[in-house]
Order: C-alpha cells, then sequence, then structure tokens
C-alpha cells in the first residue's frame, strides 16, 4: 500500500539506543495548507510501507507524541462538536418549518380565537419560545415551546378542560 505523501506527511528516521539511524522510516499525515490541513492525521504513525506503529516507535524516532495525541482529542471533539451542531441546526430549521406551517395553515388563530372562549390565551414568551397561560395569568406548563408545540398544549387543554365562568358571570346566574 504505503504512504500517501500527496496527502502531506512528515517522516522521521527511527534511530538506536546510541542515536544512530536504523534504516526505518516512521510517518504522520500533517495534511497540505492548500487543503487547509484537511488530511491531517495527527498521533497516529505509519512505516514506510503505511502499516500502523505503536507511539512508542513514533516516540523514538523523535516525534512528540504527548503533543500529537492532545491535537487528536482536540480534532474528535472538532469533530463531534460539528456533527451536533449539525444536527441543532436541522432541527432548528425542522422547527421553524413547522411554525411556519402552523401559522399558514390557520390553526394558530383559530386555536387562539376558540381558547379565549375556554379561558386559556398562547403568549409569546421571547425568542422563538411560546407558552400557555390560564385566566389568571398563571402558565400552564413551567416548560416553554416551539409555537406548533404549544398551538397544540392549547388545543389539547381547551379539549380536556372546560373553564370555569368568570365571577360576574357566577354572581349574574345565581341572581
Amino acid at each position: 500500500m504505503g504512504l500517501d505523501l500527496n496527502r502531506g506527511c512528515l517522516q522521521r528516521s527511527v534511530k538506536d539506543a546510541g542515536g544512530n539511524p536504523t534504516g526505518a522510516w516512521i510517518a504522520m499525515y500533517t495534511g497540505v495548507p492548500g487543503d487547509n490541513f484537511a488530511g491531517a492525521d495527527p498521533g497516529v504513525y505509519y512505516d514506510d510501507v503505511g502499516n500502523e506503529v505503536p507511539e512508542e516507535v513514533a516516540a523514538a524516532a523523535g516525534f512528540d507524541v504527548k503533543r500529537h495525541a492532545l491535537e487528536r482529542k482536540s480534532k474528535e471533539r472538532r469533530i463531534e462538536f460539528d456533527k451536533a451542531e449539525a444536527q441543532r441546526r436541522i432541527e432548528d430549521e425542522r422547527a421553524l418549518q413547522a411554525e411556519l406551517e402552523i401559522d399558514v395553515s390557520g390553526r394558530t388563530e383559530s386555536a387562539i380565537a376558540r381558547a379565549k372562549d375556554s379561558g386559556f390565551e398562547l403568549r409569546h414568551v421571547g425568542g422563538r419560545h411560546w407558552n400557555v397561560f390560564d385566566r389568571s395569568g398563571k402558565a400552564v406548563s413551567e416548560k416553554n415551546f416551539l409555537k406548533p408545540d404549544a398551538v397544540k398544549l392549547l388545543e389539547t387543554l381547551e379539549l380536556s378542560e372546560p373553564a370555569a365562568p368568570e365571577p360576574e358571570e357566577r354572581e349574574a346566574a345565581s341572581a
């Protein structure tokens, strides 16, 4: 197989205890500057035919294995963060799309109109967060929701709980 020299690699010769070269070469891919070092693989070492070798052999060749191990962990964490960030952006895009669809469908206005009759109110509480409040002004849930979820909660509440009449209505009904 051999090493891919176009990927950019740093090669060092292995030395014996007396500091004399043994003839063996160890390499680590460093990437190339024009490609933003995309091919870099810090902390992974190869012999001259492309087989991975242990860190002890790389240390004998003069590589700073401790620093490269930290660079490898940093690269792995960066990759994990990038994946999580990409997933978060996808979820945000889906939530925004759902919010737009629920507004276009007219469900929001319909639910708000019906909720006023049943004593609940949908309120914007900042950012993209919404919550449902009862007649006394208390939030129905401690958790705030994205608009589509808040509308679903509002629709569920108006179906499950009949609103208590206002105090003036109770007095008028008893008179």
